[in-house]
């Protein structure tokens, strides 16, 4: 009898352990949450006008592409803005092709069908100092308002370097029918013809475009025998 009441009494005690234990747990995750937020509402106090400077919907101050500066422009006016200035001066930009060595033709690369990446260009141009904590942003900022300048240039091909697809399909056609007629000469009386050799004239045009180099280029349309 004296055991069993010694066991309840042992097995109470363990009991109100137990209870003080979660109440001291409970009491200190509170704390812990408290201050938690306290020193959280303290940073955003303090931080709040950089917060202000840095939460804009406009890009920061001196980012230019393609010298362009597009600082302090909504995303949308980033864009237009680039297609006039950078955009269409590019697609305005002509390659020369001369046939027999005298004859001359020009293709802008509006009709080969090449674009600039207008579109990532402000993408990455809003997103300049957005990232990381807030010290590093405001660091980034501040050296933009300084006027030491975030500057890239916009290019034409994809993450590997490559024009798209459907880009090196047009360049292809267009070349195609632009010089097959104009170079092309029957084999007569066992003379051998010759005819456009597309895939050497399409390689070097595309080249030249993806290594930024094909702006008032003079080529020599290539021809095969047949």
């Amino acid at each position: 009898m004296a055991e069993s009441l010694k066991k309840k009494e042992n097995s109470i005690n363990m009991n109100k352990i137990r209870t003080k234990i979660i109440i001291i747990s409970g009491i200190a995750l509170f704390i812990i949450a408290a201050i938690t937020a306290i020193l959280y509402m303290v940073d955003y106090y303090n931080t709040k006008p950089i917060r202000d400077i840095l939460d804009t919907d406009t890009i920061y101050p001196n980012v230019l592409v393609n010298s362009v500066n597009i600082g302090g422009m909504k995303k949308e006016d980033a864009l237009k803005v680039l297609q006039k200035d950078v955009q269409e001066p590019y697609e305005n930009s002509k390659m020369t092709f001369i046939i027999d060595g005298d004859e001359e033709v020009s293709i802008t690369f509006a009709q080969f069908g090449v674009k600039l990446n207008i579109e990532e260009a402000v993408e990455r141009a809003y997103n300049y100092a957005r990232e990381g904590n807030i010290d590093e942003r405001y660091e980034k900022y501040d050296r933009l308002k300084l006027g030491d300048p975030y500057s890239f240039d916009v290019d034409c091909t994809d993450e590997n370097g490559e024009l798209p697809k459907e880009t090196v399909d047009n360049i292809r056609k267009v070349l195609s029918d632009e010089f097959s007629s104009k170079v092309y000469v029957a084999p007569k009386n066992g003379d051998k013809g010759r005819e456009l050799d597309i895939d050497l004239l399409a390689d070097t045009v595309i080249e030249y475009i993806t290594i930024n180099q094909g702006e008032n280029m003079a080529i020599h349309v290539p021809t095969k025998e047949i």
